[in-house]
């Protein structure tokens, strides 16, 4: 299931940047932001050929899935999209489950399901490495 998030919502639901500078995400489950708009080519793309793949889905399956709607490009949209070092959509940004950015993930523009799978499996390599795994380096 997707959340999708304005500003106001992003704020009072998931971190108030406006009000705190050191960013904390502050679920417990991994989690992935996307970052899209309705007029978006590439944002249609993700959603048509990438998050619908079955391995895409498969990875998926225990990742709170949120999606910040900036069709509108309003100072407020853009104020976000500047919060996370984004210049427009699609942008995602990855948790993991201790509420740090998985900062060296960030995904800007499209990715095929091959690719996002790879980066997905990267994250969940990054995951483990917080929780004393031996994985990759994040």
């Amino acid at each position: 299931m997707t959340e999708h998030l304005t500003k106001e919502t992003f704020l009072k639901d998931i971190f108030n940047y406006e009000a705190n500078k050191d960013w904390k995400y502050q679920g417990s489950v991994p989690a992935i932001i996307d970052f899209y708009a309705d007029w978006c080519v590439a944002c249609k793309e993700l959603e048509e050929l990438t998050f619908s793949d079955h391995k895409v889905q498969a990875m998926l399956k225990n990742t709170l899935l949120l999606q910040v709607d900036v069709t509108e490009n309003s100072d407020a949209d853009k104020a976000l999209l500047k919060r996370f070092g984004l210049y427009g959509p699609p942008g995602i940004i990855f948790f993991n489950g201790q509420g740090q950015e998985l900062s060296s993930l960030k995904t800007v523009g499209f990715e095929d399901a091959d690719l996002f799978h790879a980066t997905l499996f990267k994250r969940d390599s990054c995951i483990a490495a917080t929780t004393g795994a031996s994985t990759l380096p994040c």
